[in-house]
């Protein structure tokens, strides 16, 4: 069953009309617009979301430089270099959890929601 709609809806809902959505990376844009594409009676309503979005990944990358980056700005090396109470938290994932990437946190998400 394809459940995207309900999924589209239920998101408008649970993220209302104000303030800022932030995000890491252009991902969320790309599969809003994808869902926009799919249902373009709600596109309006998608776009609107679109255009509260807040990308600190790409503030991140034009404003902060650091050795620690070695010129990357994924949220695996920021993060714990910004923050050091976070320095361990994706050390062991891939051997606790499977999930290496984003791409596998995909899969993974799929089955759990095919069952």
């Amino acid at each position: 069953k394809d459940n995207r709609s309900s999924l589209l809806t239920s998101l408008l809902s649970h993220l209302g009309s104000k303030g800022s959505i932030i995000v890491y990376s252009p991902y969320e844009k790309t599969q809003l617009k994808k869902l926009a594409s799919l249902h373009p009676e709600r596109s309006g309503e998608v776009r609107k979301v679109i255009d509260r979005l807040f990308d600190l990944e790409a503030l991140i990358r034009t404003t902060v430089v650091l050795p620690e980056f070695r010129g990357r700005t994924s949220i695996k090396v920021t993060l714990p270099s910004l923050c050091s109470e976070f320095s361990k938290s994706y050390e062991g994932l891939s051997e606790r959890t499977g999930i290496a990437d984003g791409g596998a946190a995909n899969e993974k998400m799929t089955g759990i929601l095919r069952g």
